[in-house]
């Protein structure tokens, strides 16, 4: 173990450390209890604590250290796979290792061993489950190996960018260029031909080609064939299936009623990478391909007390690895691109002086920055969110260090608001990222959390349909003739709340009748690739006359910032921070998208102008691309007004804000917002605001906001109220 390089001490100042610490634990006693306590009753306590001093770090972090790595005092209670967070890398030399051990024995199958019981498994059975490690070649390999059999396939991908990587990697194995026989389609972007056979595509662009392809079928003379084969499919993969999004669930229940028929000729293959596919087995009563892959021992480190500060604690962890392990590259599991960009720059400034490259890698980054995670040259810190778990394999990880968090979005049925919400993990996805560091060598995985904490844990993650709402989900299923959402057999079945309330909001804007049956507006809204609450906007800024403001509005709401991100020690921050004033409108966030899309405009779309104002230029571009695909949903229409206003709140009613004593009210929920600080509406205080979306840090924020009157509202709202 390598030493440390930075100013040391073995406490020489301990009756100081002692006093500090008697008064924070006096401090911390007492908000658990009523009664005063004396600095004499933690004597005792402090003993224990100072037994501690082999830790050596600096005066100032000691601290810091005495409360998240010190020696766990019940060993025994810890499982025979765990140790304290504090042995190993992190300072205490007197520790005792208990190590996971691995089967040395298990054999590790490849692909290649298995495609062979896979296809005979499809030959005898309509649905097939394979389960197989992220990394072992399930989703680059199985579908291209299958051609031979299956005339069409398409295979789904959770992620748009993974469908575009792996329809490349793909296209290039088979020797051909992307579009023709392997192609993928994503939502605004489709690369493929009429000689494509395998496609990758996002399992929300699946739902929306078997609706197509339903509709052109009843006009059809070729009906009665063409059904028998789902969107003309003879083989449909399901990948990363443990994810269990939304569209996943969906995809499972629709599929599985349709090959019901003794007629359907479709096969369908589901593949997952973590063991737990029981549930699936036990929905689909169909056979089980495993794939064995070799694990290697791994170490496990909890913290001794829970914490708050996660992002400190995984950023000081990721520092102590690689300034006292000698090898091994360094996965750091956080929840979103602001902590990432924030941990980034402090290690950035921590580690400037070691072998070492600090990544970011999160969902929307191009691919070919994605791609800097798998070149092997100087070691590697690596900040990612949970798209490390399953869907990406980055060799020579040595360490994990585990935030126990992450985020998604999460639908409160009862006040109609879906905030974007800190989620804790499950013991399924801790195994999982844990997983990460025993692939190709030994491994230790820093959990930044206690073990009674992870005991305490929900044994797998909560399936998305469970706490999403479910407006554009109940729309595609009315557009594919299912009127009976309530009694559809759902993997796991959503609340019946949840299910009225979308109906009853879908209801409200015309899109089904009474019955629940679609009707032409409903058809109109779900041939639109985004949200319920954009395609209305969008409609109604067609009939307004605004719909190239809007759908431009709209565009930039696909993606969470135009701009980089620079901290403020950044020497270029002064000028940054002129930029984005410059580009912020006293109306609110819609508002500055359309001037900064108007500005570049002008510029005659020039790059350096993006340069020069902060801008990210991938990020534009696709801004740009979609933009462009949404007014093509459109021909011929022109903007003769700059009335947005009217056409969000059509849309946006239910995300509609009145400022109150304390900041802001939601009017359907009450809920008590505030406007995002870096939005231009802030210092403004406007009486009314729609937002696109809210998210709980210590408070509920609105993220992109626009001043409405109270007149825009009223239509809409009375026509919902009154129905």
């Amino acid at each position: 173990m390598t030493k440390n390089k930075t100013k040391k001490t073995t406490y020489g100042k301990k009756d100081k450390l002692k006093k500090r610490i008697k008064h924070k634990l006096k401090k911390t006693v007492e908000s658990y209890s009523d009664d005063p306590v004396k600095l004499k009753e933690m004597d005792d306590l402090v003993k224990e604590l100072t037994k501690l001093d082999t830790i050596k770090c600096e005066v100032e972090e000691a601290d810091r250290f005495k409360r998240y790595f010190s020696k766990s005092e019940n060993v025994e209670d810890m499982p025979e796979n765990a140790a304290d967070i504090c042995a190993g890398p992190l300072g205490i030399d007197e520790f005792e290792h208990i190590v996971e051990i691995a089967d040395d024995t298990q054999i590790e199958e490849t692909i290649d061993d298995k495609i062979g019981e896979i296809k005979s498994a499809l030959k005898n059975s309509r649905v097939v489950i394979v389960q197989g490690n992220t990394g072992c070649g399930k989703t680059t390999k199985i579908p291209r190996m299958l051609m031979d059999e299956y005339r069409k396939i398409v295979c789904t991908q959770p992620r748009r960018l993974a469908a575009i990587s792996v329809a490349r990697k793909v296209a290039g194995d088979v020797g051909c260029d992307l579009g023709s026989k392997v192609g993928y389609t994503v939502r605004f972007d489709d690369k493929t031909s009429s000689k494509t056979r395998l496609k990758f595509a996002t399992d929300g662009v699946l739902i929306k080609e078997i609706y197509s392809k339903q509709v052109r079928l009843m006009h059809s003379h070729r009906k009665k064939k063409n059904m028998k084969k789902i969107a003309g499919y003879d083989l449909i993969v399901i990948d990363e299936a443990h994810e269990r999004t939304v569209n996943i669930d969906f995809l499972l229940g629709f599929i599985k009623r349709a090959l019901q028929s003794e007629k359907a000729r479709t096969r369908l293959l589901i593949m997952s990478a973590t063991l737990n596919t029981e549930r699936f087995v036990e929905y689909f009563q169909c056979p089980l391909v495993t794939i064995k892959h070799r694990s290697y021992n791994i170490e496990y480190f909890y913290l001794k007390y829970d914490c708050d500060d996660y992002l400190s604690v995984c950023i000081r962890t990721a520092q102590a690895i690689i300034e006292r392990e000698r090898d091994g590259d360094v996965l750091v599991f956080l929840t979103g691109q602001d902590e990432i960009e924030r941990a980034h720059f402090i290690l950035s400034g921590k580690l400037s002086g070691a072998d070492v490259v600090i990544l970011k890698l999160f969902s929307t980054m191009p691919p070919e920055e994605q791609d800097l995670v798998f070149q092997h040259s100087a070691r590697k810190i690596i900040l990612s969110t949970n798209i490390a778990e399953t869907s990406i394999t980055i060799e020579n990880i040595k360490f994990v260090v585990d935030s126990g968090v992450f985020k998604a979005k999460r639908y409160y049925a009862c006040n109609a608001i879906d905030s974007l919400d800190l989620i804790e993990i499950s013991k399924a996805q801790a195994k999982q990222r844990a997983g990460r560091a025993g692939r190709t060598q030994p491994g230790k995985v820093f959990r930044i959390y206690s073990y009674s904490r992870y005991l305490q844990m929900a044994d797998n993650p909560m399936p998305e349909i469970l706490r999403s709402k479910l407006h554009s989900t109940v729309l595609s299923m009315k557009s594919l003739g299912i009127t009976d959402v309530e009694n559809f057999d759902f993997i796991d079945a959503p609340s019946l709340e949840s299910i009225n309330q979308a109906e009853l909001f879908l209801y409200y804007i015309r899109a089904i009748d009474k019955n629940g049956v679609i009707t032409d507006f409903g058809r109109e809204l779900a041939n639109i690739p985004l949200e319920p609450e954009t395609a209305i906007s969008l409609v109604a800024a067609k009939r307004i006359g605004c719909l190239n403001a809007v759908a431009t509005i709209s565009a930039f709401l696909e993606y969470q910032t135009p701009f980089l991100e620079l901290r403020s020690d950044h020497p270029e921050y002064r000028r940054y921070k002129s930029a984005r004033s410059y580009f912020s409108h006293p109306k609110g966030d819609f508002y500055s998208f359309l001037v900064i899309f108007y500005s570049w405009e002008q510029s005659k779309f020039s790059f350096g102008f993006l340069r020069k104002n902060f801008l990210n230029i991938k990020t534009m571009v696709q801004i740009l691309n979609v933009r462009a695909q949404i007014l093509r949903l459109f021909p011929h229409c022109s903007d003769t007004s700059l009335s947005i206003e009217r056409a969000f709140c059509t849309g946006f009613f239910m995300k509609a804000a009145k400022i109150s004593e304390n900041g802001y009210k939601t009017i359907f929920g009450d809920v008590e917002c505030y406007i995002h600080p870096r939005d231009g509406l802030l210092s403004a205080h406007p009486k009314y605001v729609v937002f696109y979306e809210l998210f709980s840090l210590k408070n509920e924020y609105m993220g992109h906001c626009l001043e409405v009157l109270l007149s825009d509202l009223q239509e809409p709202i009375n026509r919902f109220v009154a129905k």
